[in-house]
């Protein structure tokens, strides 16, 4: 249910995304999202995808932890490098805005999303997942038109 009602709302609310940025934008979006889910597939270890199979708890909370840590320390030493090489003046993304700043935050709260909805696979909390799912959505495609408004 909660995959449905977030493939309706990114429908219903993709002309709206697509008035506010140019070709542009969705373009220089599109890369930050591939790098980001690129370098968010590297730096975690991938972990996560072990959490649901173990036979005891024990062994799921320390898989969870480790996801969690690890995440935690790339993507702080991820963020500290970005700031170096944003107050040098380098540019990944053709956009003025710096989006290079936001890559780690973002590594960062998708990959928590993502071993803690393994997390909820392995409970059988899948009431709980749909809600994440959908809140995670509705506050993606709000920021989209936050800053299109912008």
């Amino acid at each position: 249910m909660g995959q449905a009602i977030v493939q309706v709302l990114t429908f219903a609310l993709y002309p709206l995304v697509v008035r506010f940025y140019s070709p542009n934008d969705l373009g220089a979006y599109s890369y930050f999202i591939s790098c980001a889910l690129l370098m968010g597939m590297l730096m975690n270890g991938q972990f996560y995808i072990a959490i649901p199979n173990p036979k005891n708890d024990e062994t799921a909370n320390s898989l969870f932890n480790l996801s969690r840590w690890i995440t935690l320390i790339t993507s702080a030493l991820l963020f500290v490098g970005l700031i170096i090489i944003f107050l040098q003046g380098w540019r990944f993304f053709s956009l003025q805005v710096g989006l290079e700043i936001f890559l780690a935050p973002f590594i960062f709260t998708h990959s928590f999303n993502t071993y803690l909805s393994y997390w909820c696979i392995r409970y059988e909390l899948m009431g709980f997942l749909s809600k994440a799912m959908v809140i995670n959505r509705v506050g993606a495609l709000s920021l989209k038109l936050v800053f299109g408004v912008l």
